[in-house]
C-alpha cells in the first residue's frame, strides 16, 4: 500500500503527458505566449541598443498584438527553459560531430544555423513539455503538502480525483496566462498548508509565502487573482493565521517588485511604456469590452463552469461532506471557502470561461479528497462505510472515462496545425524544392497554426497586413535541395477579394475553397469534431475487406515515429479519417458507433500549374 501511495504522485505528469500527446495543436487563446515563446528563443535580443529595431522587424506581436497586451515574462522564462533544454540535447551532438568529423569545435554561427533548421521540428511540444512538467510539479509538491498536513490518505486521494479530471491535465502545458498563473496560485495554496509541529515564525513564513505569490500571480499574469487574493487574507485574518502587519509587510513589497518587473520586460518588448494586467483591467473591466465574447447569467460558475472542472459526480458531495463533519470541517472551510467567495465575487463579471477560475480546483478537490479519505479509511466499519468506498472507485472511473472521452474529442479540435502538417509531408515528400508560398485563412491560423511549425534553415516571419509578400521574410533565397517556407496570414477582406493577391502563392490553407480567387484544385482534405453521431449496422461501412483494414490501420501507426506531429497525425488519421470508428464497428461493437461525428474543417488547395507564370 505504501508502495502504491509512492507511485500515485506519477498519475499526475503521465497524464498530462498523454494530453499533450494527444492533442500537440494549440488554439488562438494561446497563441500570445507560444509565439512570444518561439520568438525569443529563435530569436533572441541581441543588445538593448538593437532591441527595438530588432523586435519591430522579427516579433509576431508587432504585427498581431491581440486584443490587450500581455506579459512576456512567462514567455521569457519558458524561452530560456525550452533553449537550455535543446542547447543541452542537440548541441552535444553538434560538437561531437565537428569535433570528430572536422578536428576542430563548430563556429558558433554554424551552429545557429543547425539550430534555426532543427529547432522548429521539436520546440513547440518541448516547450508545452516544460510548462506541463512544472505545473505537474507544483501539483504534486501540493499533494505532497497535503499529505504532511491532513495525512497520506488525503494526498493519495486529492491525487486520484485531480489525475482523473479533465482540464487541469489539459490546460497543463498549454500557453495561456491562466496556466503560469495556476502554477503560483498551487504554490500559495501550499504555502497556506497547516504544517504539523511548527513554530509560530515558520507558519508566519509560510503564510508570507503564499501572499508573495498571490500577488505576483495577480500582477503579472492574471489581474482576477488580485480577488483570490483578498479572500484568502481576509480568511487568514478572520482565522488568526495572520495580522495586519503581516499582510501589509508581505503584499507592499511583493506588489512592488512584481510590477517593477512587469514594467520594465513588458515595456521593453512592447516599445512603450506598460503594464499590462493594469491595461487589461481597465478593458476588460472598467471599459467591459470583455461582454464582447459574450455574457454568462452571474450562476455559470457555480452551475456549470464548477462541476465541470471537478468533474467527478462525487466531488461536489464529498465537498459538502467534508465542511460538514465533525472531523474534516475545520480543514474544509480552510481550503474551500476562500475559493468559493473568490469564484462567487468573480461572477459579478458578465463574461464567464471556466479557465478563469480554474485557480479555485486544486483547493476544492483537496477538500473533496477530505471526505474521500474519511470514508475509506472507514471502509471496513460498517455497510455504509462500504457502499460509500464502491461509490468512490465508481466515481473515478466514471470521472476517467469521461475524462478520456472529452481529451478524445479535444484532439480533433486542430485542424489548423493537422493541415500544415500534412502539407509540409505533402510537399517535402513529393521531391519539391525552392520557395513554397502558403496562405492560410483565419480558420487555420485559429486552430493549430503557429510559428514553431516553419521548417526552414532561418525561421521566417509572418508578415503584417501592410507588408509586400517579398518583405515579409528575411532568409536568403533558396538552394538547391532546400524547401523554404514562405507563410502568410492576411485577413483584410480588400485584399482577399483581389485576384492579383492569390497569384503570389502555390498553396492556401482554406476553410472555404471559393474563397480563394483563380483556379485551385483540392489536394487533401482535413476534417474535424463536428458534434455526435449514432450509426447502425450497414450504415457507412467502409467497402473494404478486414485485411485491407487492418492494413491501413499499420499504415497509419507508422506515423508515430514522425515525432511530435506525426502523433498527432495518427490521432487525426485514426478518428478524422473515420479508420478507428471503423475497426471499432467492423470487431468491437457488430456495427454500432456512438461517438464523434467528422466533417470537412480545412482545405489543401494547390494552384492549377498553368495559372502559376512566374513559379513555374
Amino acid at each position: 500500500m505504501r508502495a502504491l501511495q509512492s507511485a500515485l504522485p506519477l498519475l499526475l505528469p503521465s497524464l498530462i503527458l498523454l494530453h499533450l500527446l494527444a492533442a500537440p495543436y494549440t488554439k488562438v487563446e494561446e497563441s500570445f505566449n507560444l509565439q512570444a515563446t518561439h520568438d525569443i528563443l529563435v530569436s533572441p535580443p541581441p543588445s538593448l541598443s538593437t532591441l527595438p529595431t530588432h523586435i519591430r522587424t522579427t516579433y509576431d506581436h508587432i504585427s498581431f498584438p491581440g486584443a490587450v497586451p500581455r506579459t512576456f515574462i512567462g514567455s521569457l522564462l519558458l524561452a530560456t527553459l525550452t533553449r537550455f533544454f535543446l542547447h543541452a540535447d542537440l548541441f552535444g551532438h553538434f560538437r561531437a560531430f565537428g569535433n570528430t568529423f572536422f578536428g576542430t569545435p563548430l563556429h558558433f554561427a554554424h551552429s545557429q544555423l543547425l539550430f534555426h533548421s532543427l529547432v522548429n521540428k521539436s520546440a513547440q511540444q518541448t516547450a508545452r513539455f516544460i510548462l506541463g512538467s512544472l505545473t505537474a510539479l507544483a501539483l504534486v509538491r501540493y499533494a505532497r503538502g497535503l499529505s504532511r498536513a491532513f495525512g497520506p490518505s488525503v494526498g493519495a486521494w486529492y491525487v486520484v480525483l485531480q489525475a482523473t479530471q479533465f482540464h487541469i491535465p489539459f490546460y497543463a502545458s498549454r500557453t495561456l496566462p491562466n496556466t503560469f498563473a495556476l502554477l503560483l496560485t498551487t504554490e500559495a495554496a501550499r504555502a497556506f498548508l497547516p504544517v504539523p509541529g511548527a513554530d509560530a515564525k515558520s507558519q508566519r513564513g509560510q503564510v508570507t509565502r503564499g501572499i508573495y505569490l498571490l500577488v505576483a500571480a495577480g500582477v503579472i499574469f492574471r489581474a482576477e487573482i488580485a480577488i483570490l487574493l483578498a479572500t484568502q487574507v481576509l480568511f487568514l485574518l478572520l482565522t488568526n493565521r495572520a495580522n495586519i502587519y503581516t499582510v501589509i509587510l508581505a503584499g507592499l513589497p511583493a506588489a512592488a517588485l512584481s510590477i517593477t518587473a512587469s514594467v520594465l520586460v513588458d515595456s521593453a518588448f512592447w516599445l512603450r511604456p506598460i503594464w499590462p494586467e493594469l491595461e487589461s483591467f481597465i478593458f476588460n473591466v472598467v471599459n467591459g469590452a470583455s461582454s464582447e465574447w459574450g455574457v454568462s447569467p452571474w450562476h455559470t460558475y457555480f452551475t456549470s463552469s464548477l462541476p465541470k472542472l471537478l468533474l467527478n459526480p462525487l466531488s461536489i458531495p464529498l465537498l459538502l461532506l467534508a465542511l460538514s463533519l465533525p472531523a474534516t470541517s475545520r480543514a474544509a472551510r480552510a481550503l474551500a471557502l476562500p475559493q468559493l467567495a473568490f469564484v462567487a465575487l468573480y461572477s459579478a463579471q458578465p463574461h464567464k470561461e471556466a479557465r478563469f477560475v480554474i485557480y479555485a480546483v486544486p483547493p476544492l478537490t483537496a477538500a473533496a479528497a477530505l471526505a474521500a479519505s474519511y470514508v475509506w479509511t472507514r471502509r471496513a466499519r460498517t455497510a455504509v462505510y462500504r457502499v460509500g468506498a464502491v461509490a468512490l472507485v465508481g466515481g473515478v472511473v466514471v470521472s476517467f472515462v469521461a475524462a478520456m472521452g472529452m481529451l478524445f474529442v479535444s484532439a480533433l479540435n486542430y485542424p489548423g496545425g493537422e493541415a500544415l502538417w500534412t502539407l509540409r509531408r505533402h510537399v517535402e515528400g513529393g521531391g519539391k524544392t525552392g520557395v513554397v508560398r502558403v496562405h492560410m485563412d483565419v480558420l487555420s491560423c485559429m486552430t493549430g497554426v503557429t510559428r514553431f511549425q516553419e521548417e526552414v534553415p532561418l525561421a521566417p516571419l509572418f508578415r503584417s497586413g501592410e507588408a509586400p509578400l517579398e518583405g515579409a521574410v528575411v532568409v536568403p533565397e533558396a538552394k538547391g535541395g532546400v524547401v523554404e517556407w514562405r507563410y502568410d496570414k492576411m485577413e483584410d477582406a480588400a485584399q482577399l477579394g483581389d485576384a492579383v493577391f492569390w497569384e503570389g502563392f502555390e498553396y492556401a490553407l482554406m476553410a472555404d475553397p471559393a474563397a480563394a480567387l483563380g483556379r485551385w484544385e483540392v489536394v487533401d482534405t482535413i476534417w474535424g469534431f463536428g458534434g455526435v453521431e449514432v450509426l447502425r449496422p450497414g450504415e457507412w461501412m467502409w467497402g473494404l475487406s478486414d485485411g485491407e483494414v487492418w492494413g491501413l490501420w499499420r499504415e497509419t501507426w507508422e506515423w508515430w515515429g514522425e515525432g511530435w506531429e506525426g502523433r498527432g497525425g495518427v490521432v487525426m488519421g485514426l478518428l478524422g479519417d473515420g479508420l478507428f470508428r471503423e475497426v471499432v464497428r467492423r470487431f468491437v461493437t457488430g456495427g454500432w458507433w456512438v461517438g464523434p461525428r467528422m466533417e470537412r474543417k480545412i482545405y489543401i488547395l494547390r494552384r492549377v500549374p498553368d495559372m502559376l507564370d512566374d513559379y513555374k
